[in-house]
């Protein structure tokens, strides 16, 4: 359950969090061709979910054999074996994923406070349109004070809060929050 993986990695301040299932089983007929030994099997599924939306990533499988003495211990070899090899392509596919996330642009939702009126919004907009890495500025309304608006950014919401971190040419900015794909900034405009 995603929403439940959400909660658990939310619980323990991950960014991704992994869930799958492993079995195991004898393969029958094959002890007459092992001199007793028993062959196992096992498959594991592995799926890598975004904590902040929720999203599968990644997926991964691997199917495996061991032979042992005890069917337990072979179901248990197995396990290991087709865990280490779904493991180490549910990593490779997570970096794939950041990597192309990283560089085709990711939209990172923002709220603003502290403007006070339309002409400051439309400065803020072009502002962040000429901050280096950003692709796009797509506003959603501004009332009260407070704009929302979405930002095209190459990079994730961390790398962002950064740049902004020094100020833009015409406003102060403090962060409020920050995750991977929304910030919260408060802006003050230099000279007031």
């Amino acid at each position: 359950d995603p929403e439940a993986a959400k909660r658990i990695g939310f619980a323990n301040h991950a960014e991704v969090i992994i869930v799958g299932k492993a079995m195991a089983k004898l393969a029958r007929g094959a002890s007459k061709y092992l001199g007793d030994m028993k062959s196992c099997q096992a498959d594991v599924n592995l799926r890598a979910i975004n904590v902040e939306t929720g999203e599968i990533i990644a997926v991964a499988s691997a199917h495996r054999a061991a032979v042992h003495i005890d069917e337990i211990s072979g179901g248990n070899e197995a396990i290991k074996k087709a865990a280490k090899e779904a493991a180490e392509q549910l990593m490779e596919r997570i970096l794939s994923r950041w990597t192309a996330d990283v560089t085709s642009g990711e939209r990172i939702t923002f709220t603003v406070y502290g403007l006070t009126s339309f002409g400051d919004v439309d400065l803020l907009k072009r502002e962040l349109e000429e901050m280096r890495g950003v692709k796009g500025v797509y506003s959603h309304g501004f009332e009260a004070g407070c704009l929302s608006l979405e930002v095209e950014y190459e990079g994730n919401g961390e790398a962002l809060a950064r740049n902004l971190a020094a100020g833009l040419p015409s406003f102060e900015v403090e962060i409020v929050s920050q995750t991977l794909s929304s910030l919260v900034i408060k802006v003050k405009k230099r000279g007031e």
